[in-house]
């Protein structure tokens, strides 16, 4: 299970959930990233939290709430951790709550709070909960029918999961993605018609990109690399996934991507036909 600290992030479970008694916590967060808010909510009535960990908890228990149309359960909650984040004054626990209050708005009320979350969490520098506030808003965005907003921010969040190693996240990512018609369908992608035997359908820039995350680096490598931003990195991969038919970065070491057309330079010249010269004895 992938963990991460709310005032700095790090993989392993025990930075995420100091001390004991968290366990119900963590159990909640992992089914959350696999998509069981019902199941998560019930966690947090398995035992007592800390004054502390209860306030820090709050993003999490109100995301399983609103998902399990339970939003009574959630009390009086969201008023402390409010207090408890203007308190602190980190952009980490302020972006948080603007997150909550997203997530318990309508229409360009809620509109407006996620995309203050995101620029906020871009300072917090906390790419796991940043790739959360992409899922949960590209999530929201599907279902009011903006459906090519939401499908970029779905394909940042599943490589922002991807690169910090989140799996059950990055999973529900591309279900959702899957479900926006973004992605093939499981048992689709080696259909003829969906998966191209080569790269040719890709962009120049896709392609080097392409190239990039296959060598294993991430988006903010080949952003510094090829003098993009780390969210057009994500663009282009989302697009280039669709076209090869993959679904994953690991995928991508197995389609064949020549060095030629995949470096980081000018953009590959086109074909030229070499003439056949003459045997001459």
């Amino acid at each position: 299970m992938h963990a991460i600290g709310r005032t700095g992030e790090t993989a392993g479970g025990a930075a995420r959930f100091p001390g004991p008694g968290l366990g119900p916590w963590a159990l909640a967060l992992l089914d959350l990233g696999h998509g069981r808010p019902a199941l998560a909510l019930r966690r947090f009535g398995e035992g007592p939290l800390s004054t502390m960990a209860a306030i820090r908890s709050t993003p999490d228990l109100v995301e399983a709430a609103v998902h399990a149309g339970r939003r009574a359960e959630i009390g009086d909650r969201v008023t402390r951790f409010e207090h408890w984040a203007a308190v602190t004054g980190r952009p980490g626990p302020i972006a948080l709550a603007l997150r909550i209050r997203a997530l318990l708005s309508e229409g360009i009320v809620a509109c407006a709070h996620y995309r203050r979350a995101l620029q906020v969490q871009e300072i917090a520098a906390q790419p796991f909960e940043l790739a959360r506030t992409r899922l949960l808003y590209g999530e929201w965005l599907r279902r009011k029918g903006r459906r090519a907003r939401a499908l970029r921010l779905l394909a940042s969040a599943l490589t922002g999961f991807e690169e910090v190693g989140a799996a059950p996240w990055a999973g529900r990512a591309l279900a959702e993605l899957r479900a926006g018609g973004g992605l093939p369908a499981p048992g689709e992608q080696d259909a003829p018609a969906t998966r191209p035997t080569g790269p040719r359908g890709l962009t120049p820039q896709e392609l080097r990109v392409v190239r990039l995350a296959a060598e294993g680096a991430t988006n903010r490598d080949i952003a510094a690399q090829l003098a993009l931003s780390r969210r057009t990195v994500g663009n282009h991969l989302y697009k280039a996934f669709a076209k090869l038919g993959v679904t994953s970065r690991a995928e991508l070491h197995r389609l064949a991507l020549s060095p030629a057309e995949g470096s980081p330079g000018v953009p590959s010249p086109p074909a030229v036909a070499t003439p056949v010269q003459p045997h001459r004895a």
